[in-house]
């Protein structure tokens, strides 16, 4: 389910909500009972989430170790 975004032109009339809905009628028709998807700390998209029914299952904390190369 994603990533899922709407062309800034066409924001705010309810398109990613229709699509969402639509890939969640189809994907439980084929007998699916559990939908995850990653969000990442962004309020707004936690929120856009929230208002189409899904709820926080869990937290992530992503590690990571950078190198640098010496000539």
């Amino acid at each position: 389910m994603e990533p899922l975004c709407t062309d800034p032109g066409h924001q705010r009339r309810g398109l990613a909500a229709a699509l969402l809905a639509e890939g969640i009628r189809r994907v439980v028709a084929l007998g699916a009972v559990e939908l995850v998807l990653g969000t990442g700390d962004d309020a707004w998209v936690n929120a856009f989430y929230a208002r189409t029914g899904f709820t926080e299952a869990r937290r992530v904390l992503v590690h990571r170790r950078l190198f640098t190369r010496t000539a």
